[in-house]
């Protein structure tokens, strides 16, 4: 910041994979870069959705928004590979900034859309489609090639992880 930047995002590979909570290092490493003047971290590598929470600063006012794993957008690690369902979910974050007349650049609002990664065969190839969960999961699966329990149980499970109320379902 002392070199001209607005805004910090930070992009993490960080967390036990299959863990859908933060590890005690994620949750340290977060707060030590919040202090440091962080305002937002993106974090991957779990392979299933781990929650977003705001970290207040111990060194000023300010919060850093941390997304401490964002899923899978893609990959074949799913159920039937992995044994875990929970590796089918992602979530794509919509992050909200505003620049007040002091030149401030701040969070004005987070919110999240559900994934659900679809696996499918046609002519021998395999097929992945990332499959946005906006709205009313019937109408998402008329769509799609997807069934509406799968979705529905993706859609659950992210929204359960989601504690801080600050952080929105995107609708």
């Amino acid at each position: 910041k002392s070199d001209g930047a607005e805004f910090i995002i930070i992009m993490l590979h960080w967390g036990e994979e299959y863990k859908q909570t933060p590890t005690k290092y994620q949750t340290e490493l977060a707060q030590l870069l919040a202090n440091e003047g962080v305002d937002l971290i993106l974090g991957s590598h779990p392979h299933v959705v781990q929650s977003i929470e705001y970290v207040k600063s111990e060194n000023s006012d300010k919060e850093c928004l941390v997304v401490y794993s964002m899923g899978n957008i893609i990959s074949n690690q799913r159920e039937e590979e992995m044994g875990f369902k929970e590796s089918e979910n992602g979530i794509i974050p919509v992050i909200d900034l505003e620049k007040t007349k002091d030149g401030q650049v701040n969070i004005v609002s987070a919110k999240y859309i559900p994934t659900w990664v679809d696996k499918y065969n046609k002519a021998g190839k395999n097929y992945y489609e990332i499959i946005p969960i906006i709205g009313d999961v019937n109408s998402v699966s008329q769509n799609k090639n997807a069934s509406t329990e799968d979705l529905q149980i993706s859609k659950n499970n992210t929204m359960s992880l989601m504690k801080d109320n600050r952080v929105e379902l995107y609708n």
